[in-house]
């Protein structure tokens, strides 16, 4: 087998078994699909296992506890051997082409670290909501133009494409932090192309329990994603600014590449200059309220607003 798909899922039984049944119909063939149970407490292990009995390609695998999102993302590569890996979420969907269009891309292309195609957006119920047309150009053959198109790339939809198991090798897999696939797609993308096929194949679903819905900010992501950071002080965008160079540095390339990518991130403090800000103020206000957190809410309020006042007049002295 030449592709290993890894397929990380918690409490999924709505819709799971369509994701199964999409890549079982596959017309490339030539694959191992690879089921990680976060320790679901639905349906989902006995639907699951029930696919598994019937399909020698698929494997079965359950956690013992709930090991998060990430953590569970990354542990089902762990056990991918063949030559190329793909996530594949346990409510997403594709045309029966799909596989075999993007394998042979990265046939040919020795380039190419990752294929996909054109993302068409669905609802809860599969039905056309709405396809999603990028500009992002991330097949240049110049390392520099990749990794500035990596940076205005928000919505990362090519995370689930079919990547080279030896290029997500030389990554550090995904991180506890907001915008960690993105972070990863730049990783990948230092190292080669990035295809996408121009056909719509990839049916990407959107509902009300997707991740998501459960946040409204990079740090309430960060959060979510790890528990034990709640209450701490976050600097979110800091973080990705971090991710991008040590990317940049970790990351075999010419010194003139080198060079040439970390300029781009000139153009990326350009963009978020404003979110930058906003991460330090924050970790301020939270700095100076930390001395009453175990005052009631009242309290609580009163010393955010005077911290608010004082921080305001130190801004315009």
């Amino acid at each position: 087998m030449s592709l290993s798909i890894g397929l990380p899922v918690y409490n999924g039984e709505r819709y799971v078994l369509e994701a199964i049944n999409t890549l079982r119909a596959q017309s490339f063939r030539d694959f191992e699909l690879i089921i990680m149970d976060n320790a679901s407490t639905d349906r989902t292990e006995e639907l699951c296992r029930n696919a598994a009995a019937g399909d020698d390609r698929i494997k079965y695998h359950r956690n013992d506890a709930n090991i998060g999102p990430v953590k569970n993302f990354n542990r089902v590569f762990q056990f991918a051997s063949r030559k190329y890996f793909k996530w594949a979420a346990h409510d997403d969907t594709y045309a029966v082409d799909y596989l075999e269009k993007c394998v042979s891309i990265l046939d040919r292309h020795e380039d190419v670290v990752l294929c996909t195609a054109r993302t068409r957006l669905i609802d809860d119920q599969g039905r056309v909501a709405k396809d999603y047309l990028s500009d992002i150009y991330l097949d240049s053959p110049l390392a520099y133009r990749r990794f500035r198109a990596s940076l205005e790339n928000f919505m990362t939809y090519e995370i689930f494409g079919v990547i080279r198991r030896e290029a997500l090798q030389r990554t550090p897999l995904l991180g506890s932090f907001g915008h960690a696939d993105g972070i990863l797609l730049a990783w990948l993308s230092l190292q080669g192309r990035i295809h996408v096929v121009p056909e719509f194949l990839f049916f990407n679903r959107d509902h009300p329990e997707k991740s998501k819905n459960f946040y409204s900010n990079y740090r309430d992501y960060t959060v979510w994603l790890d528990p034990t950071k709640a209450g701490k002080i976050l600097l979110p965008r800091w973080r990705m600014g971090y991710e991008y160079v040590r990317a940049v540095l970790s990351t075999r390339l010419a010194a003139v590449d080198r060079v040439r990518c970390g300029l781009q991130m000139v153009h990326w403090l350009k963009i978020f200059w404003k979110s930058l800000f906003a991460n330090v103020v924050f970790a301020g206000f939270q700095m100076l309220i930390r001395p009453f957190s175990s005052f009631s809410r009242t309290w609580r309020t009163t010393a955010f607003l005077a911290a608010c006042s004082v921080f305001t007049t130190t801004c315009t002295l």
